[in-house]
């Protein structure tokens, strides 16, 4: 099942894809299909994250 939800992550500026994509998967055991910035207040970041959940 593909699950979409908002996560908030503490990610330095500027911004990279491949820290992003690091912290999804190391400290959140999630690999990403797909992800989109929704809000930034430094020092967090608000991404829309989908993923595949497994049953």
């Amino acid at each position: 099942m593909i699950i979409s939800e908002n996560i908030k992550i503490k990610a330095k500026m500027p911004l990279d894809n491949f820290n992003i994509e690091n912290i999804l998967i190391e400290e959140r055991g999630l690999k990403p299909l797909r992800w989109a910035v929704i809000l930034v207040e430094e020092p967090y970041v608000t991404l829309n994250v989908s993923y595949v959940k497994e049953s």
